[in-house]
């Protein structure tokens, strides 16, 4: 199995989840589509490890390129 791991690069000042949240894991999944993946990135809070948020991204390598984008994030 691959392993994945974090490339840091530019991050927003706006927008940046990686100031609150460490890497914990992502699992990637292909469908019996061509050049169809999905990715599910999973977070944990730094400050509090109850905290976590979900990346799932949609890739369509043929046609879209990103087809789908959503954010999860629960904190307890």
């Amino acid at each position: 199995m691959a392993e994945l791991r974090i490339i840091h690069g530019r991050k927003s000042i706006k927008y940046d989840h990686f100031a609150d949240y460490e890497f914990k894991s992502c699992r990637a999944i292909t469908s019996r589509l061509m050049g169809v993946t999905a990715l599910k990135v999973n977070w944990r809070g730094k400050d509090n490890p109850r905290a976590t948020f979900f990346q799932i991204i949609h890739l369509d390598y043929s046609e879209y390129g990103v087809d789908e984008y959503r954010e999860f994030e629960s904190v307890v």
